[in-house]
């Protein structure tokens, strides 16, 4: 159960700035910078490093491995890469999902964050709630709002909190002699807080004793990589070949139970062949190099699966006669992939068949590519 929360918090978190933009940048280098002097207007973006000086009119949405927001945000922040430096403003609600996260700006309303290790710096305000899910966080800032946490195995506060602190599953739980808590804080943890001075927390405490919750940081950690890793290497792979990857889920559902079929028969009889072939005149380099080339198809195969699920889901929550590609489909293929993978049998069928459909695709496509170039 805590599992698909964790997920369900990751959906809120990135779904929601997919839907519309204006502007989109990237460069082959795969580094992106944005100046100060540039005028931009809800602005999608991604690469391996993102840094932006300028001062966003709207939204940003932003996906990559480095990412340093150095400029405003006139209204809306999601991002989601390995380490997120966010020094800028942000107008109304920030979304970030990341491996390493610092906060420094102000944040005009929620923060909804979910990460490894997070620091919210001592000049940061969030005028809102912060909703975090994480491995460890320390807040040196101030929260106008209420503080809720689940799952951290390390909460630190030296801020200000205006509101309640509700900290569920948390495993180390420490308020410093600087903080100061206006509201309640309601926690549940293994341990007892360590908190410098009980009057510090001005609405009394509410502590639930339960069982160890150790591995709970490294078990989100891990969920977390694995979202991420899918989300920005299908907003790559789109980026770099959408016409590829359109027709590649459109033909997919044109022959869906003959591709299905395909899938099955070359996952199967191609680790056959490549056995007889090491073990005949041929030779093993051979043998190799058609290993090479299952294992590329399995890859892409994987790859595939999120897409397939997300467009067939929008097709009919929009009721649209087309199948769609879109970043929509991507967030959406990305975290049903993800939460029905947490069904012991069910769920890996359900994805063991998608993956099925994609491999069998790939393989039909390099099919006719060859008999085109016969002919």
């Amino acid at each position: 159960m805590k599992k698909v929360v964790i997920l369900s918090l990751i959906s809120i978190l990135i779904f929601p700035a997919m839907i519309f933009a204006a502007d989109f940048k990237a460069n082959e280098s795969g580094n992106v910078n944005i100046e100060s002097s540039e005028k931009t207007k809800n602005l999608y973006t991604a690469g391996n490093s993102i840094s932006s000086d300028a001062d966003i009119t709207g939204d940003l949405v932003v996906a990559g491995n480095n990412i340093n927001i150095n400029g405003d945000v006139e209204n809306s922040l999601a991002a989601a890469g390995n380490t997120i430096n966010i020094k800028g403003n942000i107008g109304r609600n920030a979304r970030i999902a990341g491996s390493t996260i610092s906060i420094n700006g102000n944040v005009g309303e929620d923060l909804l964050i979910a990460g490894g290790s997070i620091i919210i710096g001592k000049d940061a305000v969030i005028k809102n709630d912060l909703l975090v899910a994480c491995g460890t966080i320390e807040i040196n800032g101030k929260v106008l709002g209420n503080i809720k946490a689940a799952g951290a195995e390390k909460l630190i506060i030296r801020g200000e909190v205006l509101g309640n602190i509700d900290a569920k599953e948390i495993q180390n739980l420490t308020i410093e002699s600087s903080a100061v808590v206006n509201g309640k804080l309601t926690y549940s943890s293994a341990k007892e807080a360590n908190i410098a001075d009980k009057n510090q927390i001005k609405g009394g405490i509410d502590y639930k004793k339960i069982a160890n919750t150790e591995n709970l940081g490294n078990n989100f950690g891990n969920t977390l990589i694995k979202i991420l890793v899918g989300f920005i290497t299908l907003f790559v792979l789109i980026y770099l070949a959408p016409k590829f990857t359109q027709n590649l889920v459109e033909d997919a559902y044109n022959n869906p139970w003959g591709n299905i079929g395909t899938g099955l028969v070359f996952l199967i009889v191609a680790p056959i062949v490549g056995l007889i072939l090491a073990f005949s005149v041929l030779g093993i380099k051979i043998a190799l190099i058609l290993a090479l080339i299952y294992v590329l198809y399995l890859v892409l195969a994987g790859l595939s699966t999120s897409i397939l699920a997300g467009s067939l889901i929008l097709k009919f929550i929009d009721r649209s006669k087309v199948l769609s590609t879109s970043w929509r489909a991507i967030a959406v293929g990305v975290i049903v992939i993800s939460l029905i993978s947490l069904l012991p049998i069910f769920g890996w069928f359900i994805i063991f068949i998608f993956f099925l459909l994609g491999l069998g695709e790939l393989i039909q496509r390099s099919l006719a590519t060859l008999k085109k170039q016969r002919s």
